[in-house]
């Protein structure tokens, strides 16, 4: 993405903030399997603060950042990119980390997020419903976060079609960590940086609410009369 008018990579990432200092970090971006870069990148954002005591059963020892590199960049779309702290990145690199395209081949109108995962459904029916809801008011896309250890296939299988149909995402959560919500701010982020070249409207919310436009059947005849 362009960020003070020049191309960047931006990392959504979650660390334990017992040490407040966050590490010097390096990102390799690989294009292909001859060519990377190894460009420095800092703490751009941060999104809650450190807090070792329970809430409601989750504490906020894991803090959502957004990172962001800082020096020159390709224009084009790597391969994957990988973080260390060595300054020439060649030792202690982490897993390759996917980069989501910043061209899709078509712009889609509207688009709708779970703004945080599911871990505590027990009936299908709940998401089904909701995702056709959505559909029917206009959304072309539908992302959906799921904290798989506490998610069966009963609950995944009635999402097939959804799946095959290209209207529904469904986004592996599995983060294994002890933080507010399973990282629901993370969520956020994520969803609108996978959203970001690819929607033009964008609704974020629970599962528990839906946009109804007073007036109009779908989002778009809504859209047009406030325009």
């Amino acid at each position: 993405m362009l960020l003070d008018g020049r191309p960047s990579i931006v990392l959504n990432s979650m660390k334990d903030d017992h040490n407040r200092l966050y590490p010097q970090l390096q990102l390799k971006i690989v294009y292909n399997f001859s060519i990377y870069l190894c460009v420095p990148v800092r703490v751009w954002k941060k999104s809650g603060d450190y807090d070792p005591h329970k809430h409601n059963g989750q504490s906020h020892e894991y803090v959502t950042y957004l990172l962001r590199t800082t020096g020159p960049i390709h224009s084009v779309s790597p391969v994957y990119v990988s973080l260390t702290t060595d300054t020439n990145c060649l030792r202690g690199l982490s897993e390759n980390i996917p980069v989501l395209p910043h061209q899709y081949k078509k712009m889609l109108r509207f688009g709708v997020c779970l703004h945080q995962p599911v871990f505590n459904i027990t009936d299908p029916q709940v998401l089904v419903d909701w995702i056709a809801i959505h559909i029917s008011l206009g959304a072309e896309i539908v992302f959906v976060y799921l904290e798989k250890k506490f998610i069966s296939e009963d609950i995944t299988n009635p999402l097939n079609s959804f799946v095959k149909s290209g209207i529904l995402e469904l986004i592996d959560w599995s983060i294994g960590i002890d933080t507010y919500n399973y990282g629901q701010t993370a969520v956020i982020n994520d969803c609108i940086y996978r959203s970001l070249h690819r929607v033009e409207y964008l609704a974020m919310y629970d599962i528990d609410e839906i946009l109804v436009p007073r007036k109009h059947m779908t989002w778009s005849g809504m859209i047009q009369e406030i325009k």
